[in-house]
């Protein structure tokens, strides 16, 4: 959880006099940045336990191990830039760049047996032979926000029809109850 990740990752730089969450929140900004309030509000507010990581942690090391990086052009959460840098320490490291790919879903699904053939490939004999095809990326969401309210109101409804239906059947149920009774 968010926890674990606070407890490795962003102990490994953090600095508790930044107040993180208030730097992300624009005065200018419409939205705000609500994912990032999820993320990082729990830091800021439910005291994960942090200990800073010895200072031998924090510098890179170069490591000669072969190592395949795969890496969609447009992850803004993890930017190309980012990759580009780990090759200064990985020396034997190949980046294969899947273009209009976002994170790692992105890049493992879209073309699930390009991305198997490539792993496997580099696994097996250590060849990278890239057969990812470039697609137009689409940022139309498959479900909209109003065909996900439409979806969310007829469940509703379902339930209230059921509901309903049960408490009609159980209204049925006692006024026979109640009638045998009377009549006996």
């Amino acid at each position: 959880g968010l926890g674990d990740l606070y407890s490795k990752a962003v102990s490994l730089d953090h600095d508790p006099n930044r107040e993180y969450l208030n730097e992300m929140e624009s005065p200018d900004g419409v939205l705000g940045s609500p994912l990032s309030t999820l993320a990082w509000g729990p830091m800021d507010f439910g005291a994960w336990p942090m200990k800073p990581v010895a200072e031998r942690f924090r510098r890179g090391t170069r490591s000669a191990v072969e190592t395949l990086i795969v890496q969609g052009n447009l992850d803004f959460s993890t930017p190309l830039s980012q990759a580009e840098k780990y090759l200064e320490w990985l020396p034997n490291a190949q980046l294969v760049v899947v273009s209009t790919a976002g994170h790692v879903s992105d890049v493992e699904e879209q073309q699930p047996d390009a991305f198997q053939h490539l792993v496997l490939g580099f696994l097996s004999d250590g060849k990278v032979e890239s057969t990812f095809v470039d697609q137009p990326m689409s940022f139309t969401p498959a479900v909209s926000l109003t065909s996900m309210a439409k979806q969310y109101v007829m469940k509703l409804v379902a339930i209230g029809l059921i509901v309903l239906a049960l408490l009609a059947g159980l209204g049925v149920w006692l006024w026979r109850r109640r009638r045998k009774h009377r009549q006996a």
